[in-house]
């Protein structure tokens, strides 16, 4: 039987509105420390996102300012990487080499995004949106058989 990890959606507070979204603990290792903060799971996100702060935090090189877009439009970046463990009741999953961007803007995203570039890659996500009448869960499976390139012709 194939293993899987089951989350069930979290609140999140927008001003006065509260949202169900599919949120999942992650920690963040990067050469001055590990944090732990939610991310939010992005199907529609290219690449994951982290605020400055953060990054800051964990010790990230950015390097230099680059321009990224979006369906919201653009934003002035930092590209970096940090590796990345999910959460799973009290254990973590393997770690992910997460490629990450940083916009220079302090306090965007307002909630970091797990987005598709690798952690897609290395898990199926099914959102189950009739768990209950008001909330949804997701569940990540890990990715068994890779594709080649050529197998998609």
């Amino acid at each position: 039987m194939a293993e899987y990890f089951s989350y069930k959606f979290k609140e999140l507070r927008i001003g006065p509105s509260r949202i169900q979204r599919p949120m999942l603990a992650v920690r963040l290792e990067g050469p001055s420390r590990a944090l732990t903060t939610v991310m939010i799971v992005d199907s529609g996100a290219d690449v994951s996102m982290i605020q400055l702060d953060l990054a800051e935090q964990l010790g990230l090189s950015m390097g230099k300012v680059e321009r990224t877009g979006g369906i919201s439009g653009g934003l002035e970046v930092f590209r970096t990487r940090v590796q990345a463990e999910i959460g799973c009741g009290t254990r973590f999953l393997p770690p992910l080499d997460l490629p990450v961007q940083v916009p220079t803007e302090r306090g965007l995203p307002p909630v970091a995004l797990l987005g598709r570039e690798v952690f897609f890659y290395e898990y199926d996500i099914s959102f189950r949106m009739g768990y209950t009448p008001s909330k949804g869960k997701f569940v990540l499976s890990p990715v068994t058989h890779r594709r080649k390139g050529k197998d998609y012709k």
